[in-house]
């Protein structure tokens, strides 16, 4: 209310959306959100229950595979449960992997698969939004950093075949491993290339959106996929990553505003209000 009257709203305007996603707080944004649903009509405020997940997929650089762990971020529609979730989740894994439950990090094998299976589960689709991404463990630095590390291993791995092959006098030998030690000290010297490749692994994922900590972080992702009618845009959304409820609305100058019909806010069922949120106001 205090925002409102600073940022000089109408009070038809005077509504909020929540969406809560943290690790193994589904329990508890799946209760708020049905409450919340429930006394709309008087507090104006729409909590999206969430999650937030830790997903594990191989990256492979020069045939050496590492496994990347990101975080990813998943809203559902209001009054969604914490069973329904569940349900969502372990039906956009793989069908080989063993069955997912809330605690434990999920294991896939391809990242995009992945996330447009949780985008269009036909019963309970998420938002999927990838979390914190200007930080060293964002969808931007983690593959790169494996890419490198990788790149790194290989060159160390080279450089000595190539003493060996000093060693030896073998100078055949000693031209192919400097022919192959040479583009591979190109390679990660390159980082505009492995950030090519970054951004095609989260063009691929398709998100609806983008954990920035300020507009700032909005540059590169703008344009990644803005004409593939089943993706989502990976809008930069400006998020509070507060561990307190107080800490929500601290936002500074900051503040993540989204344009919505209010007469599907007051009068329309939960699932209307999801896709007046995904479908219209983040596309």
């Amino acid at each position: 209310d205090a925002l409102v009257v600073e940022e000089s709203i109408l009070p038809s305007d005077n509504w909020a959306i929540v969406g809560i996603t943290d690790h193994d707080t589904a329990q508890f944004s799946t209760l708020l959100s049905q409450q919340a649903w429930s006394r709309r009509s008087t507090d104006r405020l729409i909590v999206l229950p969430g999650i937030e997940l830790e997903v594990r997929f191989p990256v492979e650089v020069e045939g050496t595979s590492n496994t990347c762990p990101l975080h990813i971020l998943c809203l559902f529609a209001p009054c969604t449960t914490a069973s329904d979730i569940r349900l969502a989740i372990n039906a956009a894994k793989p069908s080989t992997t063993p069955a997912w439950d809330f605690g434990v990090p999920i294991d896939v094998a391809e990242l995009p698969p992945f996330i447009q299976g949780l985008r269009n589960h036909p019963t309970y689709p998420a938002v999927c939004i990838a979390a914190h991404v200007w930080s060293s463990k964002g969808i931007s630095s983690e593959p790169k950093k494996l890419m490198l590390e990788s790149l790194d291993a290989d060159i160390a791995r080279l450089e000595g075949e190539l003493e060996r092959a000093k060693a030896d006098n073998d100078g055949s030998d000693e031209r192919d491993i400097q022919s192959r030690l040479n583009k591979l000290i190109a390679r990660s010297d390159d980082s505009d290339e492995l950030h090519r490749t970054v951004l095609r692994l989260i063009g691929q994922c398709g998100f609806d959106g983008l954990q920035v900590r300020d507009q700032s972080h909005e540059a590169h992702y703008r344009r990644l996929h803005r004409f593939r009618d089943q993706h989502g845009r990976a809008v930069p959304i400006v998020c509070s990553d507060s561990h307190t409820p107080t800490g929500v609305f601290l936002s500074g100058d900051d503040i993540p505003y989204i344009k919505l019909n209010v007469e599907t806010l007051s009068g329309g069922d939960p699932g209307a209000v999801f896709d007046e949120i995904r479908k219209r106001a983040l596309r």
